[in-house]
């Protein structure tokens, strides 16, 4: 998993340090992983800016403050004040609606959040108030992925009745129909990005170029659930892709019902292509690579060949985000991976497909 960091800031009556010490005992406890948290004493600590830093990851942590997270809760005025800068580009901010008035935009999704209202109406005394933003910060990022997931999944539903003709699928016509959605889905983007503010377009701009490591850990857990379904589904499913591939008659021929095989694999692959896409963006061509290379090496055998996609793809993905982040760090700036593999995936995919023409 991703590090990730978090700064949990306010009062020192708001229980921020407790909170912090459940998520890190939590994170050790159930999920098996490497936790450290820390916290300020003193003055702060009893009615100032309060800050407890909590760190959680699969290898050793050597250092234990929190210098940019991909977290932060500011459940006072005082704490925004002192910490709203710190977040690191494109993490999740999270306020509490009754004590903090944010005054300055961030490169984050933000949310606010009545926290201190909701548990004095529900629970009448603020004795609680530290689970409940734990909540809020977990739960916060599950809708991201459960949305990028149905709207895959609307979206091939749609292609896959439109595309019919006659009651059957005819592929022209479905490729038609999804280059037309596809502008229609750009327009509204389009749209979207013009009347946001200029902040919130950049973010916008950056996600849509792909980018990897800025998933808060709501949308990470949720996306994994779908992709883990997905390719659970897709590998079961292998062994009649493999009679699909020899075309619908030869498949039906040999007992495989084609129109619930195919929507199935539609099904299943768009909601990993959700879920994937609210994690890192639109990052290109990895899905068209990564297959294309392996059918070379491991022949077409779709038993073998999905799980391999699901590991090389996965790979290829770190060694070209840690590519872009290293050929630019002289110049202090960080690419969307996205970016990268459209400029190397492009030309490649082109030979290939070529270099396919030419053999064949």
């Amino acid at each position: 998993m991703e590090r990730c960091r978090l700064v949990f800031s306010g009062s020192g009556g708001q229980g921020v340090i407790t909170a912090a010490i459940i998520l890190a005992e939590a994170a050790v406890l159930h999920e098996n992983l490497i936790a450290v948290q820390s916290q300020s004493y003193g003055p702060e600590a009893r009615g100032g800016a309060t800050r407890s830093d909590v760190i959680i990851a699969e290898s050793p942590i050597y250092f234990p403050k929190v210098i940019q997270p991909n977290v932060l809760v500011c459940l006072t005025q005082q704490a925004y004040a002192n910490y709203f800068s710190i977040l690191r580009p494109g993490g999740l901010f999270v306020t509490d609606s009754r004590y903090v008035k944010v005054g300055k935009k961030v490169d984050a999704r933000q949310i606010e959040l009545p926290m201190y209202e909701t548990v004095m109406e529900k629970i009448g005394r603020p004795i609680v108030f530290n689970i409940c933003m734990l909540g809020a910060v977990i739960g916060s990022g599950a809708s991201v992925a459960l949305g990028a997931s149905i709207g895959a999944a609307a979206s091939t539903a749609l292609v896959f009745a439109l595309g019919r003709i006659g009651g059957k699928l005819v592929p022209e016509a479905a490729l038609l129909v999804g280059v037309v959605f596809n502008a229609f889905a750009a327009g509204v983007i389009t749209v979207v990005k013009v009347m946001v503010p200029p902040e919130e377009a950049a973010r916008l701009l950056y996600w849509l170029m792909g980018a990897v490591g800025y998933a808060d850990p709501g949308t990470l857990v949720t996306g994994a659930i779908f992709v883990a379904v997905a390719v659970a589904v897709l590998v079961a499913a292998s062994a009649q892709l493999n009679l699909l591939s020899l075309g619908d008659d030869e498949a039906s021929s040999l007992g495989v019902d084609v129109g619930r095989s195919r929507g199935v694999v539609f099904l299943a692959a768009s909601l990993a292509t959700g879920a994937a896409v609210a994690l890192a963006g639109l990052v290109g061509f990895v899905g068209l690579i990564v297959p294309h290379l392996l059918r070379r090496v491991f022949g077409p055998d779709h038993r073998i060949l999905l799980p391999a996609s699901v590991l090389f793809g996965a790979a290829f993905l770190v060694l070209a985000d840690a590519a872009a982040r290293l050929a630019f760090l002289p110049l202090g700036s960080e690419p969307p991976v996205g970016a990268l593999t459209a400029l190397l995936g492009g030309p490649l995919f082109l030979w290939l497909l070529r270099r396919t023409e030419r053999s064949g």
